[in-house]
């Protein structure tokens, strides 16, 4: 079975305001272009019956690459000898320590990746390449940084707490929008699931992976397309709010965010 090429791409809810409806298409246009060139006789990954271009739009960069709608299927479904390919290190990552971690765990399976903006990393020295990642990663995570403050600036004059860069929203809750103003408000179908996910790791006794398989094909409890809990971490999280209370987390609107306050707060469960 010939190795294969995965073609992956990205822009955040931000950059689509500012970006026209083509981005899409130059992003792939040049990582296509590239496998083509550079990988005869791989054959090119699959994201449906129609398309060979793993997008993902209105993902922020700082949500980790294995969470992201197509990032997971890149990250789980590519194997040694496989590529996977983007146009710059920051469609990848804008978390400095899922970066380093995924590049790691690509090196680990034997999968290549390239990014078009340093095509020259595959024929450096490793001292060469590990000096370019580390100044790219950290550079898209400086930016990503930046961003944040300007976003904690805003909320102090928020005062009904909805984050309006956010494309998620809190666990337990759903984003509404009335006379042009959006809200966070209470997600009664999501809290079901989430209440049936707490009665299955208190009283079941399941593991939180054994509750992510489960989410993957379950139809009783129907909830928002990225709020499926089919995750071990994310069905971690929902627990984590149900029991902290929804309110205390309401600012925890990505994985990301969660993981910090999991790491550094929670490490009980």
């Amino acid at each position: 079975m010939a190795n294969k090429v995965w073609l992956y791409g990205r822009r955040s809810k931000l950059e689509s305001k500012k970006e026209s409806e083509t981005a899409m298409d130059k992003q792939y246009i040049k990582v296509l272009a590239h496998a083509v060139d550079n990988y005869r006789g791989y054959d090119i990954a699959m994201y449906s019956d129609e398309s060979n271009f793993f997008w993902d739009e209105n993902i922020s960069g700082s949500t980790l690459f294995s969470e992201r709608p197509s990032g997971s299927l890149v990250y789980h479904g590519a194997s040694r000898g496989d590529v996977v390919i983007a146009v710059a290190m920051d469609r990848l990552f804008r978390n400095k320590a899922d970066g380093f971690k995924t590049i790691e765990e690509f090196a680990g399976k034997g999968i290549t990746y390239v990014v078009l903006d340093y095509p020259e990393l595959g024929n450096m020295s490793e001292m060469g390449r590990d000096a370019i990642e580390t100044f790219s990663i950290y550079g898209a995570s400086m930016y990503s940084l930046v961003c944040k403050h300007k976003r904690n600036s805003y909320i102090d004059h928020c005062k009904d707490e909805f984050i309006p860069w956010s494309h998620t929203a809190a666990m337990g809750y759903k984003i509404v929008e009335r006379n042009g103003k959006k809200s966070f408000e209470v997600d009664l179908d999501e809290r079901k699931l989430i209440d049936h996910i707490v009665w299955l790791h208190t009283i079941q006794g399941w593991t939180f992976k054994r509750i992510a398989v489960w989410g993957w094909t379950q139809t009783e409890f129907p909830t928002k397309e990225y709020r499926r809990m089919k995750t071990d971490r994310q069905c971690r999280w929902a627990y984590r709010a149900r029991m902290e209370g929804y309110e205390h987390c309401k600012r925890l609107t990505n994985l990301e965010e969660f993981t910090k306050w999991y790491t550094e707060e929670n490490m009980t469960v």
